[in-house]
C-alpha cells in the first residue's frame, strides 16, 4: 500500500534535514513529507528540490516496492543505454526480478492460505508483466563491416541502427511500464 506524499508549504518549526540530500528545513520554508507503513508514526521529510521528491517504490510499505525498484531501475537502465544488448539485459533483469517476486507471493500462499486469494491477484498482475517483459526481443540490424562503404553507405548505417536502437528503447518502455499496480 503506498503512502501519501503529503507537502508543507511553509513549516511553524523547524523540521531537521532533508533525508535525500541534507539540506536543512527551517522554519518557514516548504517540505514533502510521507509516513511508511500502517499507523506509522515517524516522518520521512523531503525538501522541494525535484531530485529529492520520493520513487513510486519509496512510498510503497508493500513487497510490491520490489517491483517498482525493478521498474525503476529498467528505466534507467533503458534510458541510459547505448547498444540492444544493455536494453535487452534491463528488460530480462526486470521480468526475472516479477517472476521471483511472484514465486514469494505463491510461497506466502501456501504458508498462509487465508492470504491465497489477494497474493493470487498480485502473483497473476505479476506474471502478466513478466511475460509482456519477456516478449521484448532484440532484433538488432546487421551492419555491413565491408572495408569499401563509402563514407555515406555508413551514415546511413549507422543512423538506420540509431532508429532501430531508439524503436526497441521505447518497445522496453512500453514493456515495463505496462506494470498495472
Amino acid at each position: 500500500m503506498a503512502s501519501q506524499l503529503k507537502t508543507v508549504k511553509a513549516a511553524r518549526n523547524d523540521q531537521g534535514e532533508c533525508r535525500k540530500c541534507g539540506t536543512p528545513l527551517k522554519a518557514g520554508t516548504g517540505y514533502r513529507y510521507w509516513k511508511p507503513g500502517f499507523r506509522a508514526r515517524i516522518k520521512n521529510k523531503v525538501c522541494m528540490k525535484p531530485e529529492c521528491t520520493p520513487k513510486r517504490s519509496e512510498l510503497d510499505g508493500s513487497n510490491m516496492s520490489a517491483a517498482l525498484e525493478a521498474q525503476e531501475a529498467a528505466h534507467d537502465s533503458v534510458d541510459g543505454a547505448e547498444d540492444f544488448d544493455t536494453v535487452q539485459q534491463a528488460v530480462d533483469d526486470c521480468a526475472s526480478s516479477a517472476r521471483d517476486l511472484s514465486n514469494e507471493y505463491e510461497d506466502s500462499a501456501n504458508e498462509y492460505p487465508m492470504l491465497a486469494e489477494q497474493n493470487a491477484e498480485k502473483q497473476e498482475m505479476l506474471d502478466t508483466w513478466a511475460d509482456a517483459l519477456e516478449g521484448v526481443q532484440s532484433d538488432e540490424p546487421e551492419v555491413n563491416a565491408e572495408s569499401t562503404r563509402t563514407s555515406e553507405q555508413i551514415a546511413a548505417d549507422q543512423e538506420a541502427w540509431d532508429d532501430a536502437l531508439e524503436e526497441f528503447k521505447s518497445e522496453a518502455r512500453d514493456a515495463i511500464d505496462s506494470l498495472e499496480y
